[in-house]
């Protein structure tokens, strides 16, 4: 896995290699991450896992303490409010701008999914009705 994008090095592309792995959930939180076995998962030395690692230290991403290694930072649940407040309002404000912007091929296919979606809470409510389960799995993804 050691390639380059554009002018960027090795350990460029390792440290988005791992961060992109920390971020969908490979290395959880509290997960210790030790040098050979990410040079060997990289492909790659450990120099450049280790460059790789002060980047995503630095970012707040792992936490590094002397004489034991690195792991991946859990967040407080504080940091984890702040976040979702964060997350509401740029989505709101992403939501309006697109309100504005919307062409009428995207108006009509956003409302097929709304009605799709209605057609599916429609069958799951009979769904339950018929069963004991109120939980069921839906195909909803376009």
């Amino acid at each position: 896995m050691r390639t380059t994008t554009g002018n960027d090095g090795p350990t460029d592309s390792i440290t988005d290699s791992l961060r992109r792995d920390i971020l969908t959930g490979q290395f959880p939180p509290g997960e210790r991450l030790q040098e050979i076995t990410l040079a060997r998962r990289y492909g790659c030395g450990r120099s450049a896992v280790r460059a790789a690692l002060v980047e995503l230290s630095s970012e707040g991403l792992i936490e590094r303490e002397t004489n034991r290694g690195a792991k991946v930072r859990r967040i407080t649940v504080g940091e984890a409010i702040q976040i979702t407040e964060c997350r509401a309002a740029l989505e709101s404000l992403v939501a309006a701008r697109a309100a504005r912007e919307i062409s009428d091929d995207d108006r009509a296919e956003l409302a097929q999914v709304i009605t799709d979606m209605r057609a599916a809470v429609a069958e799951e409510r009979t769904a339950t009705t018929r069963t004991s389960t109120p939980y069921s799995t839906g195909d909803f993804v376009r």
